[in-house]
């Protein structure tokens, strides 16, 4: 039968970039290339050459040539047009979307990176720091750092954070000497950028996009680092996957997205480093997740002599033990959720100042320590832990300690702390699960509004003087710890001066040693609890608890090195 064994016209917007292939038009004819030539039912087109490209669309074919221009017609018979070519593409929904942006080189196998033009013309950076076109280097471009498409036009920036652009790949870079101004408008959002191994970012807002969603892709020699300042916004996310990504701060970094490490491809490892007088600032989240696959890893480190805020959420599901270890102020009026897997140690420590008016939580082993260690006089002495949110130590088995900077030292054949710093609390401290610990080994210095709560069988431990507030016991333990001092009893316990509200059933007070004796004796806010060392000529008080409430002796008896409470009716 006539046509049988004609071929189906060829797909609106077909492409053919080599010599391999074929287009067929509605009539059946057969398109190819050959030796940068159109060739029609095997018959070389002897008026075109140095052609790149064949096209079909909406019934024509397309050539595109060296000098990216475009010609078409209907059938062999026509003539080329227009005569002179156009510029305009013909290709519909081939250009990468606006704002696309590629930072960092191709990598042996990982996916190439890049964009594309109107023209279909593909555009790469090259290991050396160059631009590519469909695979040729473009001899022109030196040190460049990152590709961006928008409104038709490609960009390149280099190593001295200068953009250049072109409409298509036959012409010139413009402008000449390249200009400051990203091309990335203000308030945009770009799809996922890649960052390759040693990839580096100057994340201002006035230079590079001020929004990025980021993969970032190590192969485990160099770290992709952000430099300087600028923001993560409008919920862009820079996923760590795996390799090392380090931002470092000189000036404000602000990260209202959202910054994943969470090992799955390596192990991942993120750092930000704070100058002195810089700050990062964290209004988005922060997640730290360990690895699901094998024994891979994941490490959040903040170090530095600037200020770390978190006034978004920071989750800590996995890492290691030195999460935060730095020598400036930490500030956290967000949440921040340690969370990892049972029997882990996580910390929080800064040579500086700690305040904290959000959520702290804490469901594993976490240090939290602020403040100079040292000898007296090596480093300042007034730090400070301001507490006006919440200090949380929830589930069983849990144990965070909030430590101010000590020296530990021997007097009279005893050991002494010299603690140099105070936490002040004017929020909650809150122990909650058996076996769920809150130690406090800092001076405690309760304002107005602060107060203890000990709920569900946790414990609350002094090492060192407190005073003021409120303690709430509704079911738990109070204890005092920390160094013996020379004929002074356990340091938390003489130096103890916080009323104590006893809110439910039952509750213990542990003193660290068995050779005590409890008195009770009833006043008019509730009475006292003396605590004294047992056997001695002359007892020495090591404790007066002021109770508030109503109470009564026989409601307390000791047991080894516990006083106990139990109501009764």
């Amino acid at each position: 039968m006539p046509g049988e064994n004609a071929m189906a016209a060829s797909a609106d917007n077909t492409i053919l970039r080599s010599e391999d292939g074929v287009i067929v038009d509605a009539a059946g004819t057969r398109w190819s290339l050959r030796g940068g030539q159109v060739v029609v039912n095997g018959i070389v087109d002897q008026t075109s050459r140095d052609v790149l490209v064949l096209a079909y669309e909406h019934g024509r074919i397309w050539q595109e040539n060296a000098a990216r221009l475009w010609w078409s017609k209907s059938s062999p018979g026509d003539s080329w047009s227009p005569p002179y070519g156009t510029p305009v593409s013909p290709l519909v929904g081939v250009a990468s979307p606006d704002n696309t942006v590629v930072v960092g080189a191709v990598l042996s196998g990982i996916a190439k990176p890049g964009v594309t033009d109107a023209n279909g013309d593909r555009y790469t950076i090259t290991a050396d720091h160059r631009v590519a076109v469909n695979g040729t280097v473009d001899p022109t471009t030196a040190r460049v750092i990152a590709l961006a498409y928008e409104n038709g036009r490609v960009y390149q920036e280099n190593a001295d954070r200068r953009w250049w652009s072109k409409g298509s790949a036959a012409e010139a870079w413009a402008p000449a000497y390249g200009t400051r101004h990203s091309p990335i408008p203000p308030g945009s959002t770009p799809p996922t950028v890649t960052y390759f191994s040693g990839s580096t970012v100057d994340y201002t807002d006035t230079v590079a996009p001020p929004e990025y969603a980021v993969l970032a892709v190590d192969d485990g020699d160099r770290p992709v680092t952000f430099t300087y300042h600028g923001r993560n916004v409008a919920a862009g996310v820079i996923q760590n996957l795996e390799g090392t990504l380090a931002l470092d701060v000189e000036g404000l970094l602000t990260n209202s997205g959202t910054i994943l490490t969470r090992p799955s491809i390596g192990n991942s490892f993120t750092t930000i480093d704070i100058a002195a007088g810089a700050m990062f600032r964290n209004t988005g989240q922060i997640i730290l997740q360990r690895g699901q696959v094998g024994a891979l890893t994941a490490s959040l480190h903040v170090i530095g002599d600037g200020t770390f805020r978190n006034d978004g959420q920071i989750r800590i599901t996995g890492g290691s033990s030195d999460d935060i270890a730095m020598h400036g102020s930490f500030i956290n009026t967000g949440s921040i959720a340690i969370d990892d897997a049972f029997g882990t140690h996580h910390s929080l420590v800064t040579t500086g100042n700690i305040r904290n008016a959000g959520t702290i939580e804490n469901h594993n082993q976490t240090l939290i320590q602020f403040g100079q260690s040292g000898p007296p006089g090596s480093g300042p002495t007034n730090a400070f832990f301001l507490n006006t949110g919440t200090i949380e130590g929830l589930y069983d088995v849990s144990h965070m300690t909030i430590a101010a900077g000590a020296f530990v030292h021997a007097a009279d054949a005893y050991t002494v702390h010299d603690y140099h710093g105070t936490l002040v609390n004017e929020g909650r401290i809150l122990a909650t699960g058996a076996a769920s610990t809150i130690e406090i080994a800092a001076p405690l210095q309760q304002r107005a509004g602060g107060r203890v709560d000990i709920e569900n069988g946790g414990t609350v431990q002094l090492d060192a003087r407190s005073d003021g507030g409120i303690i709430h016991i509704t079911s738990g333990m109070l204890a005092f710890g920390g160094d013996r001092i020379a004929f002074h009893g356990p340091a938390g316990a003489s130096g103890f001066h916080v009323p104590v509200s006893l809110d439910g059933d039952r509750a213990a007070f542990n003193f660290a040693r068995t050779d005590i004796a409890a008195e009770f004796r009833p006043a008019a806010y509730g009475g006292d609890l003396l605590v004294r060392l047992a056997g001695s000529l002359a007892p020495e008080q090591i404790a007066d608890i002021k109770l508030l409430g109503g109470y009564h002796a026989s409601q307390f008896h000791v047991s080894g090195s516990e006083v106990l409470f139990t109501r009764a009716d």
